[in-house]
């Protein structure tokens, strides 16, 4: 039989031809947003995005809005009639949610809720979904909820909690918060939620990881909200899953129970093919000034998905062209007479990190002018406070570091004094502990 014959038969027979898998592929998508007392503008439309996203994904997708009780018990039920063994089941929620007891509650639009006691009652478990997943042995169970948000339900009951709680993920399962246990996430200042604006964006992107896809928002989502919102996760994913295929002749990262981070273990591409949006790194000598002292990115310089000792200069793609942070790099770029025609140009460099950019267990250096006490002795950095990754001689010789407590200021590299008696001002922040002498 010749090969033209054989493409024929698998056509008319619908055999997949693209790099998605041939697995069945069942969403769930719930997003509540009219709620009488508390509306929330954003989940609608998240949920809208998102279930257009997955039927792209070649997701049968289950759709509802602003439901009732009824209307979402109803649908978890199909949910669970349409899976199948082995195949993948996907559930996004986004709206009101609680945490009693440990337990994660989904609030339909219609739920009175006016005592701890009413919650089973007028709510749904968000366990009650993975239950469904569990039944059919399906291969793979997403689970996404970005339902964190500053809850109008929590009355300081005594099982209720800040936040949704982290919830065992069963084998082939993955769990995604929107931010972390116990914390709050934005509903967003535009249509989409700041999550699941990023989701969105990552989700289709041909040859990625579910895994890496998770890693790269969590990322940018910190970045949008100076770290004050980390999406957090659960997985006993035994596999990789690509939500759009792998790319043509891709090998799937890592597999089973190698425990590879499919962020780190990504290849390099070259800058210019970088997606819009995207956050990725290179090395400083990517960069250089012409003798308009314009800054330009060598086009064929190449970008990581992560951070390394070399690649410390951190990428972002835009419409206008390329933002890059080089706050985290000892280097002194070049200047050159002129620019090569097919090189990217940079429309905006960060030199250095504020106070909200500042990680755990990152040191950091900044000038000891940034650093005073005031008539209780009591310490205090400035809110517009410079932090440089290098130091640099008795201008740059204040070490910040911020711990699970607070920041930290080692002043023993400053020969310089630090102010004393000020006033503190709106927006500075108190020191936890500060280090002297030798």
């Amino acid at each position: 039989m010749s090969r033209i014959l054989v493409f024929c038969l698998l056509l008319c027979l619908g055999c997949p031809l693209g790099g998605l898998a041939a697995e069945n592929r069942v969403a769930l998508v719930i997003g509540n947003g009219s709620y009488p007392d508390s509306p929330l503008k954003n989940p609608p439309n998240d949920a809208r995005a998102m279930a257009e996203v997955l039927r792209k994904l070649d997701f049968d997708v289950i759709e509802i809005i602003d439901a009732g009780q009824k209307e979402m018990r109803r649908a978890i039920y199909d949910f669970g009639d349409k899976l199948k063994k082995d195949g993948v089941g996907f559930f996004y929620y986004a709206g009101h949610g609680l945490q009693v007891r440990n337990e994660n509650w989904l609030i339909p639009v219609d739920a009175r809720i006016s005592s701890e006691s009413d919650i089973e009652a007028e709510s749904l478990s968000a366990s009650r979904v993975l239950g469904k997943m569990e039944d059919m042995q399906t291969a793979v169970n997403i689970v996404i909820l970005d339902a964190c948000r500053n809850n109008p339900f929590a009355r300081g009951w005594r099982g209720m909690g800040r936040g949704l709680a982290m919830m065992d993920a069963p084998r082939g399962s993955l769990i995604v918060y929107a931010t972390g246990p116990g914390q709050e996430a934005s509903d967003g200042d535009g249509s989409n939620g700041v999550f699941t604006q990023y989701l969105i964006q990552e989700l289709p992107l041909p040859g990625q990881s579910l895994q890496q896809t998770i890693l790269n928002v969590r990322v940018q989502v910190m970045d949008a909200t100076g770290n004050q919102q980390i999406p957090w996760d659960a997985s006993s994913m035994t596999k990789m899953f690509f939500p759009a295929g792998e790319a043509p002749g891709q090998a799937v990262e890592g597999g089973p129970d190698t425990g590879v981070d499919a962020r780190t273990s990504a290849k390099p591409i070259p800058v210019g093919s970088m997606v819009m949006g995207r956050k990725m790194w290179a090395e400083p000598r990517a960069m250089y000034g012409d003798r308009d002292r314009k800054l330009f990115l060598r086009q064929d310089s190449m970008a990581s998905p992560a951070q390394s000792a070399t690649a410390t200069m951190l990428l972002e793609k835009t419409a206008t062209g390329y933002r890059v942070d080089v706050s985290r790099c000892d280097y002194k770029w070049d200047a050159i007479e002129r620019h090569e025609a097919h090189d990217l140009e940079v429309i905006d460099v960060k030199y250095f990190h504020g106070l909200r950019d500042a990680v755990v267990g990152e040191k950091l250096w900044a000038s000891p002018d940034a650093l005073y006490a005031d008539k209780n002795r009591t310490l205090y950095l400035k809110s517009d406070t410079k932090l440089y990754s290098v130091k640099k001689d008795d201008s740059r010789c204040l070490s910040v570091e911020l711990t699970e407590k607070g920041f930290v200021a080692d002043v023993r590299g400053c020969r310089k004094k630090f102010s004393v008696n000020a006033q503190p001002a709106e927006g500075d922040v108190r020191i936890a502990d500060v280090v002297f002498g030798n």
